[in-house]
């Protein structure tokens, strides 16, 4: 769908696909996205960054980490997508954590 929107020169509406990848999707299904709205032979990481606070949003780190591992190199090493995943890591790290008397 996207792909015709694009072709006639349509702006795509990608709103929908954020919340169906990050509800129901698979990484595979964030990986298509990503490639479907890639220009110029680069993938947007704007598109990535959103996709990966969805996917957190709906509680859905498994998944994120797969997308993660999918992602061009240059995406992985990005210093706010990393900051992303640490700070979901450690907030992840303090709330399971319990201190026992």
């Amino acid at each position: 769908m996207l792909g015709l929107m694009q072709s006639h020169g349509i702006p795509p509406h990608i709103d929908p696909f954020f919340e169906f990848v990050s509800r129901s999707g698979t990484g595979d299904d964030a990986i298509a996205f990503l490639n479907s709205m890639t220009t110029k032979k680069f993938p947007s990481i704007s598109v990535a960054l959103r996709l990966f606070k969805a996917l957190f949003k709906a509680q859905r780190h498994d998944e994120a980490q797969y997308f993660l591992s999918k992602c061009p190199i240059y995406i992985r090493n990005r210093a706010d997508v990393l900051n992303l995943f640490c700070s979901k890591k450690f907030s992840k790290d303090t709330t399971t954590t319990t201190v026992s008397v």
